[in-house]
């Protein structure tokens, strides 16, 4: 899912020049999508958009109202209407399924409380990266 969120669309290495992490585009949104599509496929993008808590969206992306001009960007770079229909929809709806079933498979077991470690996903760079902690008494 891709947040609209400011400080993750524009957080370094992709800081505009001349600009703060607090400013973010349409453009830099769709340039997101588009990587994300090429490395992990178009059944692997969607929409997080943040309306709901970010304090800063992007410049063109400041509420739903503005999602068409989102979509004619990717139309224009080539996106397919079928591609579009899995980024607004399909593939959200699709992975909920999934995780309906795995729920209902393991049902009867009991959820790991487990922290992830924060080396753990392997990224060369992972300054943007929400770190979220135990509370007292339940560290790792």
């Amino acid at each position: 899912m891709v947040g609209f969120y400011t400080k993750y669309i524009n957080c370094p290495p992709s800081l505009i020049a001349g600009t703060n992490d607090s400013y973010a585009n349409l453009t830099q949104i769709a340039d997101n999508l588009d990587h994300i599509k090429n490395v992990c496929g178009e059944d692997c993008v969607g929409l997080g958009s943040d309306f709901d808590g970010a304090d800063t969206v992007p410049e063109g992306l400041e509420d739903v109202s503005k999602f068409p001009d989102l979509i004619v960007e990717l139309l224009n770079r080539g996106w397919t209407d079928d591609q579009i229909k899995k980024l607004l929809g399909e593939n959200i709806l699709r992975v909920f399924k999934g995780v309906e079933d795995t729920r209902d498979k393991l049902s009867q077991r009991l959820p790991d409380e487990s922290s992830m470690p924060r080396d753990s996903g392997g990224e060369a760079n992972n300054t943007c990266r929400t770190y979220v902690h135990n509370p007292p008494g339940r560290e790792q």
